[in-house]
């Protein structure tokens, strides 16, 4: 696996002081060479710098797929930031505007699983020789982001053309699960059945695996404490609930007034002790409303086109409010299920 460093951390980079996680992962990632599997461990336990390490490490041209656009640019802009690849032409992001294809001996192209997966949605003649290019180029390794996405069946015929021309496949994700493989009688059964195509007949497709349960006992992380609420809805909104259905059901329970006031109690009890929050929301609706009564240190994360004409949420906008966020310029983010997807946030 001897291969010429092109590239390298920079020294300031905080990757070049690697936790004990991300130390665990890259061995792993050694002593399993050459097979293909997966790297299954909770968020923030550093899998995106361990994907970054092993590829300016020891491949030359790799490519990299991300389910959102947003993964694509946090992806790209996490490589500008913390190795000395700076050129353009050799961070090359397919998606969106953005349309560029590394053309030199080495170079990493970074796009989203469903860019190139359906050949039937590429009518341009440009389209149609990029799809080409992607699937016919001899890359050193391939690395699926979220790999949990890999099972669907339009994203693995496009995971299993690029895997016979690739020397390595690595999927990162913290829950290998699929539902239509939920009947599988054991975790490891479920596994096989839904990624062992990705690893290879016959082999555990998981090359290493830490939960959330390992980092607690270790202390690298804090122990999670949940806590549930219920809140009634107020007399106009029970009246309005039980005379509806479908969708205006559940704006309705979403926006009722006693939960939203509980929602602003609790940001604002946690901003007096100093610390930032993200509120999940199921619609945008609710993310509006909740934004206005957060007021103006909150923003939201959804996505590109969901806005309309009102305000334009590209992922280079989302991932700048990321980047504000990592540095405690903004007091928390709302986010829909669109927009957490890929979420790089500490």
């Amino acid at each position: 696996m001897k291969r010429d460093v092109r590239f390298m951390f920079r020294p300031e980079s905080e990757w070049n002081h690697k936790s004990e996680p991300q130390e665990q992962m890259i061995d792993a990632i050694k002593r399993t060479y050459p097979r293909n599997g997966l790297i299954v461990a909770p968020c923030a336990t550093g899998k995106t710098a361990v994907m970054v390490e092993d590829a300016i490490t020891n491949w030359h041209k790799c490519i990299f797929l991300c389910p959102t656009a947003q993964g694509c640019f946090q992806l790209a802009q996490a490589l500008k930031d913390h190795t000395t690849m700076m050129m353009d032409t050799q961070i090359c992001v397919y998606c969106g505007k953005k349309k560029q294809l590394p053309r030199s001996p080495w170079g990493f192209l970074i796009t989203t699983y469903a860019m190139f997966a359906d050949s039937k949605s590429l009518r341009s003649k440009a389209s149609r020789e990029a799809r080409d290019f992607v699937l016919n180029e001899k890359w050193d390794c391939v690395y699926c982001d979220e790999a949990h996405h890999i099972p669907a069946d339009t994203y693995r015929k496009l995971i299993e053309q690029l895997l016979k021309n690739a020397k390595r496949g690595l999927g990162f994700t913290a829950t290998p699960f699929r539902n239509e493989y939920c009947m599988s009688k054991s975790r490891e059964e479920h596994e096989r059945e839904a990624f062992g195509w990705f690893a290879g007949h016959g082999r555990n497709p998981v090359l290493f695996r830490l939960s959330c349960r390992d980092l607690e006992r270790a202390g690298l992380i804090a122990k999670i404490r949940r806590a549930r609420i219920n809140l009634r809805l107020t007399t106009e909104f029970r009246k309005a609930y039980e005379q509806t259905s479908g969708a205006d059901k559940m704006y309705i329970a979403s926006l009722n007034p006693c939960k939203l006031t509980m929602v602003k109690a609790i940001c604002e009890t946690h901003k007096a002790m100093g610390h930032a929050g993200i509120v999940f929301v199921t619609h945008l609706l609710t993310a509006r409303v909740v934004g206005k009564l957060l007021g103006p240190q909150w923003e939201i994360m959804s996505g590109g086109s969901a806005h309309g004409e009102d305000e334009a949420h590209t992922p280079e906008r989302n991932n700048d409010i990321v980047q504000r966020f990592n540095a405690g310029e903004m007091d928390g983010l709302i986010c829909t299920q669109v927009g957490f997807s890929s979420m790089d946030v500490y």
